[in-house]
C-alpha cells in the first residue's frame, strides 16, 4: 500500500451530523482583552453582527505575524479586528478563521496565548481563540495537550462553529518528528465556551494516510463535509 495522499475536493465525504434546533478595532486595545465565553457563537458578550457585505480575512504582515481583517467590500473600508499581539511578542501567524452563523463571533487558530503548560510540553503551537467581531473579549478556548512534546508535534487548523455556534470543529495534526509515516490529522470538536475536553469526530473511513483535513458546514443543510486522504496502490 503507497501511502500517498489525495485531497479529493471534487468527490468529499460528506458526514450527516445533525446541527441543533484597517483601522483599530472599535472600543478595543488591539483586541487583546481577556473575556468570557458561551451562548451563541461561543460568547457571553459578543459583537455587533458583520453586515451581509462584510467579510473577515487574515492580512499578512510578515512571515510570522498576521492581522485579522473585517472588510466591507461594498464600501471598500477595512477595519482590524485582533493583531494579536502579546507582551513582547509583536504578533503571530493565524492558520484558519470561522464566523459564527450569526456574525458576532470569530474563532482562530493561532499561537496566541500560550501557557506554561505549553511551553512544558515543548510540541503544541496553535491554539484555538475567540474573538468578537469588533474585537474585544480575545480568548483561549483550547486546553494544553500533555500529549504534545517537543518530538511529537500537535498542532490545530481550520476551526469552524457549528451552525447553532455551541462547538468548534477542527483539524488537529500529529507527527513524530522524523517519522513520515506518522502524520496524521483528524477532527475534533470543543465546547465554544471552551468547557469540557475536545472530542474526537469518529468516521469509519480508514485514517492510515493521514487522515481528514479542512471541516466544513454545509450552510443549507448543515452536513459537515470532510475533505479525506486515501491510499491507493
Amino acid at each position: 500500500m503507497t501511502q500517498r495522499q489525495l485531497l479529493l475536493l471534487s468527490t468529499a465525504t460528506l458526514l450527516a451530523l445533525a446541527a441543533p434546533a484597517c483601522s483599530p478595532p472599535d472600543g478595543g486595545d488591539d483586541g487583546t482583552t481577556d473575556g468570557g465565553g458561551g451562548g451563541d457563537g461561543g460568547g457571553g458578550g459578543a459583537g455587533p453582527a458583520l453586515g451581509p457585505t462584510t467579510f473577515v480575512f487574515v492580512q499578512s504582515q510578515s512571515e510570522t505575524i498576521d492581522w485579522l481583517v473585517a472588510m466591507d467590500y461594498a464600501t471598500g473600508e477595512q477595519r482590524v479586528i485582533a493583531k494579536l499581539d502579546e507582551g513582547s511578542v509583536a504578533g503571530w501567524n493565524i492558520d484558519g478563521v470561522g464566523v459564527s452563523s450569526d456574525r458576532r463571533k470569530i474563532v482562530l487558530a493561532a499561537p496566541w496565548g500560550a501557557t506554561k503548560d505549553d511551553v512544558k510540553n515543548g510540541g503544541s503551537y496553535n491554539n484555538l481563540l475567540t474573538v468578537d467581531t469588533d474585537g474585544a473579549n480575545l480568548k483561549r478556548i483550547s486546553p494544553a495537550y500533555s500529549n504534545a512534546t517537543s518530538q511529537h508535534v500537535l498542532d490545530i487548523h481550520n476551526p469552524i462553529f457549528t451552525p447553532d455556534g455551541s462547538r468548534v470543529y477542527f483539524q488537529r495534526y500529529e507527527e513524530d518528528l522524523g517519522d513520515v509515516s506518522s502524520i496524521y490529522s483528524a477532527t475534533w470538536s470543543l465546547a465554544s465556551d471552551g468547557s469540557g475536553a475536545p472530542d474526537l469526530f469518529e468516521t469509519p473511513l480508514d485514517s492510515a494516510c493521514g487522515g481528514q483535513a479542512e471541516p466544513v458546514f454545509d450552510p443549507a443543510t448543515g452536513d459537515l463535509v470532510l475533505e479525506h486522504s486515501v491510499c491507493i496502490d
